[in-house]
C-alpha cells in the first residue's frame, strides 16, 4: 500500500506497527516458532523493498530500513535460540553469519556484512561465556575451529576487497 500510495508516512507507520506487535509477541510466555521466523522474514523483506523503492517512498536517509534489518537479525538469532537444541545454538547463529557473509557478497551491500560481524561476535560472546561450561570437550574446539576459520576467511576477503578498491 505504502509503495502503491507513494507515502513516506504509511511506511513510518507500517514500522511502528511492525516493531509494537513484535514486542508484544516477544513479550508473550509462550513461545510462537513460526511467528518469530515470520517476524524474521517480513523485516528482510521489508529491507530489501525499502532499498528497491526508497526513491519511489522519497525516502531520504537508511534508518527505516536499518530498524528493519536489525529486527531481522535479532528475530533470527531469537528464533534460532529458542527452536535449536542447546548445544547447537552457537553453531546456528555461525551459520547465519556466514549466510549473511554470503548475502553481503552477493548483493554487495555491506549493511549484512555488518549483520553478519553483530552475529559473529554475539556468537562468540556466547561460545565463550556459556558453551564453555556446559558442551562437549570435542563439540567446543570444533566451534572455536570453525570461528577462527570463518573469522581468517573473512578477514582475507575483506582485505583483498580493500586492496581492490584501492587500487
Amino acid at each position: 500500500m505504502a509503495l502503491w500510495f507513494r507515502s513516506r508516512f504509511m511506511v513510518i507507520m507500517n514500522t511502528i506497527l511492525f516493531l509494537a506487535f513484535m514486542l508484544f509477541c516477544l513479550n508473550d510466555s509462550v513461545s510462537h516458532h513460526t511467528a518469530n521466523f515470520s517476524f524474521m522474514l517480513v523485516a528482510f523483506i521489508s529491507a530489501r523493498v525499502i532499498n528497491w523503492k526508497k526513491d519511489r517512498l522519497n525516502i531520504k536517509t537508511e534508518f527505516v530500513r536499518n530498524i528493519y534489518l536489525i529486527a531481522g537479525l535479532l528475530m533470527t538469532m531469537i528464533a534460532l535460540y529458542q527452536i535449536c537444541p542447546e548445544s547447537y545454538i552457537t553453531a546456528s547463529w555461525i551459520c547465519v553469519a556466514v549466510i549473511l557473509f554470503l548475502l553481503s557478497l552477493l548483493i554487495k551491500n555491506i549493511k549484512y556484512r555488518w549483520l553478519a560481524i553483530t552475529a559473529m561476535v554475539v556468537s562468540a560472546i556466547r561460545l565463550i561465556f556459556v558453551d564453555m561450561s556446559s558442551i562437549d570437550i570435542g563439540y567446543r574446539v570444533l566451534i572455536f575451529l570453525v570461528l577462527a576459520i570463518i573469522s581468517i576467511v573473512v578477514s582475507i576477503l575483506y582485505t583483498r576487497s580493500f586492496g581492490k578498491k584501492k587500487e
